[in-house]
């Protein structure tokens, strides 16, 4: 036997029993998923962190690479699903680029719906992250849901209780669900934690009005405008204080009593506050200026100068026209003056800018009827009978006492 057989054979036989040990040592010894999870999660992280610097000399980072890291992020979940700080980071990439999307459809007055399922999905994957939370709230406040959106708002207050926005955020999801004694309490909250803040203390004023604590309202909003008077929420808010002391002295003076020197007095004050939100919100691209308008309309038909009103809601651009609450305005104006023929006209400008909308056509025609203008009537008359031929103002006319009254149907309705 040749020298070299022998110790190649311990050397292969060595070789075959090391190996057999690994493998038993491989099955006795499991993968630690965690550890493996980690250990590629961090090559992904520090790339993320990397983000961080671009972002701080103001360079953005490039989609791609964004959209690369995501798609890493979302075969390691694949993989680990049981791995919470892999789905941390992805919800959190996930809910940065939703939020810019959920921003620019609020911007632009889209609905929210669509991205309801999206958000939820974010918070179930990571209920600790509080983006997720957040932003599932702001989607379903976006959504008509103040009940859910509140919950949302309350984990994220657990998650970060020293944070005033959140706080704030949360009295406002209160507010909006009808709590407003708790909504009080979030705002007394925020305004702790952040007590130069302006603005929280005029979501506090605001929510002190809704619950009738008028005089603790008054001392916020004049507290706030005398550090800046130029704070035009502060002004809206103590016009609807003065205003709510007004209808108490109505209460007490009998609705159809004539207004007395210092209820009239109490209406011009809220006037001028109302005209001074008006003013210095022109310069807020958030401020709320129909709501400012509205406040101002009816502080005028409080004071018997209701044509005012009228003639300012005729000259608003069509679009405001188009509001809700600006149309119920008008109507309103419209009957107090007895005058249909404003809603007559105001209607048929809506019309016909949305010529396709039934409900619109239906009320251009009815108030032209009650305004006697059944000639101006007949065009819209022939479209509603183009959109809707057995709509009920088509039907020869039954006699009755009733008028039109407030809007009988949504305008907005198709």
């Amino acid at each position: 036997m040749p020298r070299w057989v022998l110790p190649l054979a311990v050397v292969v036989l060595g070789g075959a029993l090391a190996g057999g040990l690994w493998v038993l040592r491989a099955v006795d010894e499991p993968i630690d998923r965690d550890a493996e999870a980690t250990s590629l999660l961090a090559v992904v992280d520090d790339e993320v962190q990397g983000w961080a610097e671009l972002e701080r000399r103001g360079e953005a980072v490039p989609p791609a690479d964004r959209q690369r890291i995501i798609n890493r992020l979302l075969e390691l979940n694949s993989s680990y699903p049981e791995h919470q700080p892999t789905a941390d980071l992805l919800s959190r990439l996930q809910a940065e680029d939703l939020q810019e999307r959920v921003t620019e459809a609020i911007e632009n007055r889209v609905a929210l719906s669509v991205f309801l399922p999206e958000a939820q999905a974010l918070a179930e994957r990571s209920p600790g992250l509080l983006l997720t939370r957040v932003l599932f709230g702001q989607v379903l406040l976006g959504t008509n849901q103040p009940d859910r959106a509140k919950d949302q708002f309350a984990a994220a207050v657990e998650l970060a209780p020293n944070d005033p926005a959140l706080r704030s955020l949360l009295g406002t999801m209160l507010l909006g669900a009808g709590d407003t004694a708790a909504a009080v309490t979030a705002y007394r909250n925020a305004t702790a934690l952040a007590p130069d803040s302006p603005a929280y203390a005029e979501l506090l004023g605001n929510a002190l009005v809704k619950q009738g604590q008028l005089d603790e309202a008054r001392t916020i909003y004049t507290d706030v405008l005398n550090s800046d008077g130029s704070r035009h929420r502060a002004h809206a808010g103590l016009a609807d204080v003065i205003l709510a002391e007004a209808d108490a002295l109505t209460l007490t003076l009998g609705s159809n009593a004539p207004p007395t020197d210092d209820l009239r007095s109490r209406l011009e004050a809220a006037l001028r506050h109302a005209d001074d939100a008006l003013d210095w919100g022109r310069d807020d691209r958030k401020a709320d200026l129909l709501g400012y308008q509205r406040k101002r309309w009816s502080i005028l038909i409080r004071l018997d100068r209701a044509s005012e009103a009228a003639t300012e809601i005729a000259q608003l651009p069509v679009e405001q026209r188009a509001d809700p609450g600006v149309t119920a305005d008008l109507v309103a104006l419209a009957e107090r003056l007895d005058q249909p023929a404003l809603a007559a006209i105001h209607f048929a400008a809506l019309a016909d800018v949305f010529p396709d909308n039934i409900a619109l056509q239906a009320q251009a025609v009815r108030w032209h009827d009650h305004a006697n203008l059944a000639v101006a009537a007949d065009p819209y008359r022939r479209r509603l009978a183009d959109l809707a031929p057995d709509h009920p103002l088509l039907r020869p006319p039954v006699p009755s006492a009733t008028q039109p009254g407030a809007l009988s149907e949504d305008p907005f309705v198709k």
